[in-house]
């Protein structure tokens, strides 16, 4: 049986102050470490990873490619960092 998470309001804006993020740059990165997450399991496709990003599906991919190409930085300090110009 799986297990869910879940956080308060609360919850997302501790942990976003203890990784001095704002709430919006913590939401997108958790964002797409979900929806690479969801995709390398392949319960996601490009088209919709893409889509629910504000991306193109070849953006996404380049982003999913980029992780697996950087072993010498987390992939969660990289997915903090995007900038997401449609949000």
């Amino acid at each position: 049986m799986e297990k869910s998470i879940s956080f308060s309001e609360r919850d997302v804006a501790r942990i976003a102050q203890e990784l001095k993020l704002t709430r919006k740059e913590f939401e997108g990165g958790a964002k797409v470490i979900v929806l690479i997450k969801m995709y390398n399991m392949g319960k996601a496709s490009p088209e919709v990873a893409a889509e629910m990003l504000g991306l193109k599906p070849f953006e996404f991919l380049k982003i999913v490619d980029r992780y697996n190409a950087s072993p010498n930085k987390s992939i969660i300090d990289e997915c903090f960092t995007l900038n997401f110009e449609n949000e």
